[in-house]
């Protein structure tokens, strides 16, 4: 994925750190340290040897299923672009995915984006281009911009990966110089999972995936595993080792429910 979204995101982290406990924090700085590797880590290969590996992998978990997310993140370079042109390649990328809508395209509270949002029963879209102004040399000032592509689909996991290619494939006919995508799925299961029941459910997903574990924490607070699988083509490098599988519980006492999540490369939001 490119730096600037690397950065936003690893801003949105260190946020996110200052409200947790310091077993939280502890996790949550390992995953910052992954996506600064993630930064590095760019041309490798982006598409899924068998897609149904991973969707079978967590189904087998038997978790209520809550929902899967896209998030994609398309580098579209320094080109001059007028806020019409901006605002067709919004629409093109929706048109792309399948969003038959007439979403409203509005500027963020930064004005330096442009978004729209599209909230249906089955799913939430948001697509941003985000222009970055960014110094080059001679002192000439370029303005880098970026296509991300935020899906979140409810109930359903079979279709996720659709999506995926769909978005990459409209990114690269749009000339992208880099795109990075993360996939996450969620999902639920009633009451304080224990500590062998969480282990069941990972060893057994593991397993399904052909997967290794890279790096673990196995805690009643802090539960998360970074593993490599040769199923899946997309990874990231940390020290050395592959990563591009992530898995993670935690406990809502409120709610008294536990959250499974699973993503690809790795958990790219708040858990």
């Amino acid at each position: 994925m490119k730096e600037k979204e690397e950065v936003s995101f690893l801003q949105k982290t260190i946020r996110f750190l200052k409200q947790q406990n310091r077993k939280v924090k502890t996790i949550a700085y390992v995953s910052i340290v992954l996506w600064i590797a993630v930064i590095s880590q760019i041309g490798v290969n982006r598409y899924f040897t068998d897609d149904s590996k991973l969707v079978d992998a967590f189904t087998k978990t038997n978790s209520a299923i809550m929902d899967s997310n896209l998030y994609m993140v398309a580098d579209l370079g320094t080109d001059y672009m007028k806020e019409e042109d901006e605002k067709n390649l919004i629409q093109y990328m929706a048109s792309k995915i399948g969003i038959d809508e007439d979403c409203k395209i509005t500027k963020g509270e930064e004005q330096e984006v442009l978004y729209t949002k599209c909230v249906s029963d089955a799913a939430t879209t948001i697509i941003k281009l985000i222009r970055n102004q960014e110094e080059e040399k001679d002192g000439v000032k370029m303005v880098r911009r970026y296509l991300i592509v935020d899906l979140t689909i409810k109930e359903d996991v079979n279709s996720i990966l659709t999506y995926k290619k769909k978005a990459e494939k409209s990114a690269e006919g749009l000339e992208a110089r880099d795109v990075e995508s993360q996939v996450t799925f969620t999902g639920r299961y009633d009451g304080k999972l224990s500590m062998e029941e969480r282990n069941q459910v990972t060893d057994q997903f593991l397993r399904n995936l052909q997967a290794s574990i890279v790096l673990e924490q196995r805690g009643d607070e802090l539960y998360t595993i970074y593993a490599y699988t040769g199923l899946i083509d997309d990874y990231i490098k940390s020290q050395g080792s592959k990563i591009n599988v992530n898995l993670a519980f935690t406990y809502n006492e409120k709610k008294n429910t536990t959250k499974l999540y699973v993503a690809t490369p790795i958990l790219n939001q708040d858990y």
